[in-house]
């Protein structure tokens, strides 16, 4: 039998060799396998199992571990109810973030790592709306090609005019049988392709578009577009707090300045004074506009 990599980083598979391995005591309990990719499509998650390892000792060393496993039944009552968990745990960490700063990129940071959390997946991207046309704003998993080609084309893309049209997610089971599919720079590596609107409160806006990219075919249920759906909604509203925050800084630096000139004007009459103070209340605002752009889009690259 195959384990993939990711159940033998697992904490708990860990012990176990640590128990057979170290202590040389024989270890029993429950334990989650994730599939290899090859061995299934459509399978998500791991598979628990009952298991029963004893160590085979040879010479006083341990020449190897006898592992006996058995799978255990889980209804579709509890898998729903695990996805619910994940999905509500999600949340709770992107309000956590959004609670200790509005910064932008910290909530879009936020919002694409704990989205893994609600459903797995090999790449995603987050794009969001300025002024009518979409920009890629942050991505996970993609090559840093396919990125660039991706934010050079990410308007024109029929998966994206679907979506927007639809006003709802969109999701393509098989990538390779959907004449949306453009695929880009891609190689034929994405095979599932799950698109999610980000809806302002009012509903009358898409703030962005959650792309959401898995390697196998047919992976996504349909309780996993709705978990994700819900997922979406909520980054949503943390998106436009950050957004509601940052353009509150931009007034509130601007009537800073205007303020500023204000009492320039009323201390001192003389032009050449007023407009060398306006001249610098106004370089000021520009700088600090250009400085904050250097920094979002130093955040971006790394």
């Amino acid at each position: 039998m195959k384990i993939s990599s990711k159940t033998t980083r697992n904490p708990r598979w860990q012990e176990v060799l640590r128990l057979t391995t170290v202590n040389r005591v024989e270890s029993r309990g429950l334990l989650d396998l994730t599939p290899l990719p090859e061995q299934s499509q459509v399978t998500l998650g791991a598979r628990r199992v009952e298991f029963a390892a004893r160590p085979v000792v040879q010479e006083r060393r341990v020449a190897a571990v006898h592992l006996v496993l058995r799978p255990v039944e889980t209804s579709e009552t509890d898998r729903s109810s695990t996805r619910q968990q994940r999905t509500t745990a999600a949340l709770q960490q992107v309000m956590t973030v959004v609670n200790s700063t509005l910064d932008l990129n910290a909530v879009l940071d936020a919002i694409i790592d704990r989205l893994h959390n609600v459903v797995p997946y090999d790449c995603a991207s987050l794009l969001l709306n300025e002024q009518g046309r979409y920009r890629l704003m942050i991505a996970r998993g993609l090559a840093e090609h396919t990125e660039a080609v991706l934010a050079g084309h990410v308007n024109d893309l029929p998966t994206i005019q679907s979506l927007l049209k639809a006003r709802g997610p969109i999701y393509i089971p098989d990538t390779q049988s959907d004449s949306r599919w453009l695929g880009l720079a891609d190689d034929g590596l994405v095979r599932s392709w799950l698109g999610l609107p980000l809806f302002s409160r009012r509903q009358d806006e898409i703030l962005g578009i959650l792309n959401v990219d898995n390697h196998r075919p047919d992976v996504y249920s349909v309780e996993d577009i709705q978990m994700a759906y819900a997922f979406a909604s909520q980054a949503a509203a943390a998106i436009e707090n950050a957004r509601l925050y940052v353009e509150v800084q931009r007034r509130a630096d601007h009537m800073a300045a205007l303020n500023s000139v204000s009492a320039t004007v009323s201390q001192s009459l003389d032009l050449e004074t007023t407009l060398t103070a306006a001249l610098d209340k106004a370089l000021e605002v520009v700088a600090l506009k250009l400085v904050r752009s250097a920094c979002w889009t130093k955040n971006l690259r790394s």
